[in-house]
């Protein structure tokens, strides 16, 4: 089963990234079958052949051993990803709203929520529709929702065992579908001990501190975020202890029914916590853990389940042991640090009012303004080697540590920094300013009632004092903060304008 899974995943991430020039195309499904040279017509192809062979095109959910109750953990990762990847902001760079795309995939959720043989066109679809935003500038992470993609992927390549074989075991599926989402967890458990994260000790609370440097609770003053920050230190060693017992011990979730009731809920515990001082708001997981707990104690089911004998309980620690070579999660492990940039956006309008352009600005890409990572726009100052609030190379973060004033950071900055200019990248994010504001003085933002239609997002930010005018729009300037936390009090030591983008007319 793992094996076919893994030629899904191949085959989807190979034949669904469009390129930039792809996702320009009004209709994303075309250029799909086009582009693919035959891949995506004969994967469906054989598909149907298959289901007609098998005669199961009228496979019901109950046709697979307890189909009823994996409808619902299935049905609502298909369901969580279809809500966020049909309800998107216009693509205003791409100057394309894709809305057939967006009603296919509706259309074929609905399908593979009543008939799990459309999962396979499903999948195809909804990877293609995400990929585009990784164009023009990058900085956009599929870790949480591919994942989502992954469990379906997995459903699809036990489906394709029990339609050739004519034999399905729930507790296969089961089994794997865990250490998949465990894997999630222990990856980032085993990279914060690689990088000495109970070394250097503990400094959870700064993860508030970053969070609400590019805009996480924008609407406190330094002063609450300061008394916030002050509150925090004496928990942030049950955090990070905390923290650990759930990432590293996930390797044990399946040593009982009790274990693994146990863990799903402290996942759980774990994204509202890091939604709390972050403002990351893992929420289809969230759903996905809860449909997951109710799958588990509906009628007893966790009780009669054939998946915790020993037997099971060693081969699901050794899957999760070696995920990286299967489940390909993402490493989500770093140092936390009381120095952060954060990025400002400023724009300049025909009147000459100057007022923020918030990360919720630019969606469908407000994910990566939200996390900031524009380092690369300087190419003039070094900066330290950074990721929002992230000091990774630790001798350098002991020093950062044992600073005191916002001088010595400044020199522990010339000490350490390096330029991280990348003049392509520059570019990039210059040419996607320039399209996305100029078709917005065109267009306006979306109405509310659209807006409410959206799923939650994953970054959440507070912009109180953001841009409210009419337009247009005639030229962006990109500010560059340095933010240190001394312990007691909040500071930005520097602000410097980095970048004045026109926006120019349409040609």
């Amino acid at each position: 089963m793992l094996g076919i899974y893994l030629v899904i995943d191949v085959v989807v991430r190979g034949v669904t990234d469009l390129g930039e020039a792809g996702y320009q195309q009004s209709s994303l499904i075309v250029e799909l079958l086009t582009q693919s040279w035959l891949a995506v017509p004969v994967i469906l192809v054989l598909w149907a052949g298959v289901v007609w062979r098998t005669g199961s095109f009228n496979l019901h959910w109950p046709g697979f051993e307890r189909g009823w109750s994996f409808r619902l953990p299935v049905g609502v990762a298909i369901a969580s990803i279809t809500w966020w990847f049909s309800t998107y902001d216009y693509n205003l760079f791409f100057d394309q709203g894709h809305w057939i795309d967006r009603a296919a995939l509706i259309v074929l959720a609905g399908l593979a929520i009543w008939r799990p043989v459309f999962t396979v066109p499903w999948i195809l679809v909804a990877a293609t529709i995400m990929n585009q935003f990784f164009y023009p500038i990058g900085g956009y992470s599929l870790a949480e929702q591919f994942q989502l993609v992954r469990v379906v992927e997995l459903f699809v390549a036990s489906m394709l065992i029990r339609l050739v074989i004519g034999r399905w075991r729930n507790a296969d599926y089961l089994l794997a579908l865990i250490c998949l989402l465990a894997a999630g967890f222990l990856l980032p458990g085993v990279g914060k001990l690689r990088l000495g994260w109970h070394a250097i000790g503990a400094h959870v609370e700064l993860n508030l501190f970053s969070a609400y440097g590019n805009g996480w609770l924008g609407g406190l003053s330094f002063d609450s975020i300061a008394t916030f920050l002050r509150a925090l230190r004496p928990l942030a060693w049950p955090m990070l202890i905390g923290t650990a017992i759930i990432e590293l011990g996930v390797v044990f979730i399946l040593w009982g029914r009790r274990t693994l009731i146990l863990w799903l809920g402290l996942f759980v515990a774990l994204h509202l916590g890091v939604m709390a001082l972050t403002g990351i708001f893992f929420w289809r997981w969230i759903a996905f853990e809860v449909a997951l707990l109710v799958f588990l104690l509906r009628d007893r089911l966790v009780s009669v389940l054939p998946i915790f004998t020993w037997a099971h309980a060693l081969l699901a620690t050794g899957l999760i042991v070696v995920s990286p070579l299967w489940a390909m999660p993402v490493n989500l492990a770093w140092l936390d640090s009381p120095v952060t940039y954060s990025y400002r956006f400023v724009a300049t309008d025909a009147n000459g009012t100057t007022a923020l352009l918030p990360p919720q600005f630019f969606r469908p890409y407000d994910y990566q303004f939200s996390l900031g990572a524009f380092d690369y726009l300087s190419d003039d100052r070094p900066l330290f080697p950074h990721f929002w609030g992230d000091v990774s190379d630790r001798p350098i973060l002991e020093e950062v540590y044992e600073a005191s004033s916002a001088v010595e950071i400044l020199e522990l900055e010339s000490k350490y920094g390096t330029v991280l200019f990348d003049e392509a990248r520059a570019a990039d994010l210059d040419r996607f300013v320039q399209t996305h504001v100029l078709i917005w003085n065109e267009r306006g933002s979306p109405d509310l009632g659209w807006r409410l239609l959206q799923a939650p997002a994953q970054l959440w930010t507070i912009n109180p004092d953001s841009y409210t005018g009419d337009g247009p729009i005639e030229s962006v300037a990109v500010w560059r903060v340095l933010l240190y936390w001394d312990g007691d009090e909040y500071q930005e030591i520097r602000t410097t304008q980095i970048r004045d983008i026109t926006v120019g007319a349409r040609p």
